[in-house]
């Protein structure tokens, strides 16, 4: 994701004058149910005048780590759910005229939770001999 950090994004995170806030978000959902966030990247500042946009890491629709320049930036989601559709949805407003402007690219989904499985309360009936089966 980037975004063009001279822009002051104009956060109005309290809507005081019934703008939108400037976002991009990114929201998933498992086979047909609810929409869920995975990724939000809001202003930094939610005051009227808003800031650079940066991503939120604690869910108050602030943005919370470095701001986001021109140079794209890595930024990672997990999906916790399981299922066997996946659809995704991307989410971006800007009403900024600063300019203002957002991008993201090479999108990556992957598997990382790749785990060899455990037993558990696993007993035994016989004499267990090492390297035998």
């Amino acid at each position: 994701f980037g975004a063009n950090t001279g822009a002051i994004f104009q956060g109005l995170y309290f809507e005081t004058n019934g703008n939108v806030m400037d976002y991009m978000v990114v929201e998933y959902r498992i086979d047909g149910g609810a929409w869920k966030k995975i990724v939000g990247i809001y202003p930094n500042n939610a005051s009227d005048s808003g800031g650079p946009l940066a991503v939120d890491t604690n869910g108050d629709r602030i943005g919370d780590s470095p701001v986001l320049a021109n140079a794209l930036a890595e930024v990672v989601g997990t999906i916790t759910d399981t299922g066997n559709s996946l659809d995704l949805r991307f989410n971006i407003f800007v009403n900024n005229g600063n300019p203002g402007s957002v991008a993201f690219d090479d999108f990556r989904l992957f598997n990382a939770t790749n785990t060899a499985p455990t037993a558990s309360n696993v007993t035994n009936t016989g004499t267990l001999k090492v390297g035998q089966l």
